[in-house]
């Protein structure tokens, strides 16, 4: 029987190598300077944003560019020319990700990768010569100086540059903060988390942004609050979002989650009150619309999340004065298509209802409405208007759809394929607003929702972004400069 001997010594060496080899993960050393507990994170490729916003053709970068170095000498025009020719003489890799985070209110980093070192401390020491930064000393296998009169701490290695700024007192950057940084495990960094997956999640590249809602609610006032499920604190939701820069406009991206499971079990549960649109009304959009909304809707659950609202729950005690709004939007099961002229006039809801059994109640409601001084009248089969001190209200019930507008009902009737059809289907919100007759550079907005907690948003703007840039030069020529 033949007998075999194995190298323990040689595979464990082999195995070392192969994990060693994969370490991180993917992830580079200038990812894992950035703090797990950072509470706003920013990822953007600057090369692809000055290309796609053309930025780096623009004529007033070029003068600014020219005003500094003509401001600083010839050596230093010279110098200025051949780092916008050739930014790579700066000695950072641009086509690499640059992060810029949050550790608290006062305290912000930007982390870079370096590209070659030798390159990236010429350029130092061309900005000490400038008076921009201060002397360059070596500790701990870095290379440290100081930005803006020592108000910006700098640290860089043959892989990381690290810069760090406090705005307030109660925090300081030093050297031992920073160096703990640099010396980051890949465990203790922002790549080892769910954000950090969620951002990775995003498909634009030109700028992605981490928030922990609770550290940085004030960036969305009191109405947050309201659009939380029952219970849930600000600081247990988060987002990620991307922007994307192309010729004809921009995209964004936006994902709404909670890296606490019971937190996120209710954020589900919350959005269970949308469901995919079949397409009820997709053909229906009133030709006068300017703005429409079309939606899969729960009605239950839609008004749970409605009476958080506290302008919303006003206006639902105001209405039922008059009749039971919150029995009509609680007996909603299907599409549901709003929509406006211009968010003023010409208004109107059409929505399917999985029971009428709230029309037995009408009678009581006419006696009822009289006496909080509204007048309940009867405009057609199955049609009411009611009225107030400035109030003028249209609904109907037509078979299992319910209409609300200012106008009186009449039937909706195809008006033609609508181009977005195949987005909408499917989606649990689609909304569409025409905004090229307002005098906007933006000519229209489409907002998607495709699953629970993501919303996608398209700003159509066909001069984009020749016009923006162009507004912000002023009709500058260069040239004339």
């Amino acid at each position: 029987m033949k007998t075999f001997s194995f190298n323990w010594i040689g595979i464990c060496a082999v195995v070392l190598a192969v994990l060693a080899s994969c370490k991180n993960d993917g992830v580079e050393d200038y990812e894992i300077v950035v703090p797990k507990q950072a509470s706003a994170v920013l990822r953007t490729r600057l090369d692809k944003v000055l290309v796609d916003s053309e930025i780096s053709r623009s004529p007033l970068l070029k003068l600014v560019l020219s005003k500094a170095a003509n401001s600083m000498g010839s050596d230093a025009d010279n110098k200025l020319k051949q780092l916008v020719d050739d930014p790579s003489l700066m000695g950072i890799d641009f086509a690499e990700p640059v992060y810029a985070f949050v550790v608290s209110d006062e305290l912000y980093g930007v982390s870079m990768k370096v590209d070659d070192e030798s390159l990236l401390s010429e350029f130092v020491k061309y900005l000490n010569k400038q008076g921009l930064c201060g002397k360059v000393k070596e500790s701990n296998g870095c290379q440290w100086s100081s930005l803006l009169d020592n108000d910006i701490r700098m640290v860089y290695n043959d892989k990381v540059l690290l810069l760090m700024l406090s705005l307030g007192n109660s925090i300081k950057v030093d050297d031992k903060m920073m160096l703990a940084l640099m010396n980051h495990k890949a465990d203790d960094s922002f790549a080892s988390t769910l954000q950090f997956a969620k951002m990775q999640e995003l498909k634009a590249e030109d700028v992605q942004v981490y928030a922990n809602l609770g550290t940085h609610r004030k960036l969305f006032g009191d109405a947050l609050d309201g659009l939380l499920p029952k219970g849930v604190k600000p600081s247990d939701c988060e987002a990620v979002a991307s922007l994307d820069i192309h010729n004809g406009g921009l995209d964004v991206e936006l994902k709404y989650f909670s890296s606490n499971e019971k937190v996120q079990a209710q954020i589900d549960a919350d959005w269970g009150m949308l469901q995919p649109i079949k397409g009820e009304y997709i053909d229906k959009v009133p030709k006068f619309s300017k703005m429409w909304v079309m939606a899969g809707v729960k009605g239950t659950q839609l008004l749970d999340m409605l009476k958080r609202i506290p302008k919303v729950q006003d206006a639902l005690r105001a209405a039922e004065l008059g009749i039971d709004a919150e029995q009509m939007l609680r007996s909603i099961d299907g599409d549901v298509m709003l929509y406006s002229a211009d968010l003023e006039q010409n208004y109107g809801m059409i929505a399917q209802l999985g029971s009428t059994d709230f029309m037995k109640d009408v009678d009581s409601w006419m006696k009822s409405a009289k006496e909080y001084g509204f007048n309940l009248t009867i405009k057609g089969e199955g049609q009411y208007q009611i009225q107030g001190d400035g109030f003028d209200l249209n609904w109907a019930v037509d078979g299992k759809q319910l209409y609300f507008g200012n106008d009186a009902y009449q039937p909706f009737t195809s008006q033609g394929q609508n181009r977005f059809e195949g987005e909408a289907k499917g989606a649990l919100l689609f909304a569409f607003i025409d905004l090229s007759m307002t005098n906007q550079m933006a000519n229209s907005v489409v907002v998607k929702c495709a699953n629970t907690g993501e919303l996608s948003i398209a700003i159509n703007m066909p001069s984009f972004p020749g016009n923006i840039l162009k507004l912000l030069s002023g009709g500058i020529n260069v040239d004339e400069e």
